[in-house]
């Protein structure tokens, strides 16, 4: 659960409805397992230095640093379309600890997403245990599908912003 997730909880679900793994327990063991290792992705970010660390600097800063804005004034948003985007999802928590962000705060909007990306993904493994592979490959294609459209966005809200400089 600390390095990627979805295929765990999609998995773990799946032998939920197959009747392997009792539904309850699963569902602490997972939820708990998710909020720890999202700490410690946030305490990592906390506690790298810009010189002993650069290579985790760096991944954080490129992958991350665009949506610090997001991260500061939407933090729930961020935290939640993050956690269903693939590739940025941890480069968020740590930079959230780099930045400092209110420990209180992000353990709140994070397990409030962790709840909800359960429901969605681990939803999915479980009322679809007979197509495994087709779903898989599905969430994939929808995670990249909706990181490029971010990316876009963020490409588009910047020439927009540039354009009205130009102008003005």
């Amino acid at each position: 659960m600390i390095i990627e997730g979805d295929p765990f909880l999609f998995s773990a679900f799946f032998l939920a409805h197959e009747g392997v793994l009792r539904i309850s327990t699963l569902s602490v063991v997972v939820f708990l397992g998710v909020l720890i290792g999202d700490l410690l992705w946030y305490w990592l970010g906390i506690k790298i230095d810009k010189h002993s660390s650069r290579k985790l600097v760096d991944w954080a800063e490129r992958i991350a640093a665009p949506f610090d804005g997001h991260l500061i004034s939407r933090t729930f948003h961020t935290i939640f379309i993050s956690k269903f985007t693939y590739g940025t999802y941890h480069a968020i928590l740590v930079r959230a600890g780099m930045l400092r962000f209110p420990i209180r705060r992000f353990i709140g909007y994070d397990a409030v997403s962790t709840v909800v990306w359960m429901i969605v993904v681990g939803g999915l493994g479980y009322f679809s245990s007979y197509s495994f592979s087709l779903i898989k490959h599905y969430m994939k294609i929808a995670e990249v599908g909706l990181l490029i459209g971010i990316l876009f966005f963020i490409f588009l809200s910047k020439y927009i912003s540039k354009r009205s400089r130009q102008i003005l």
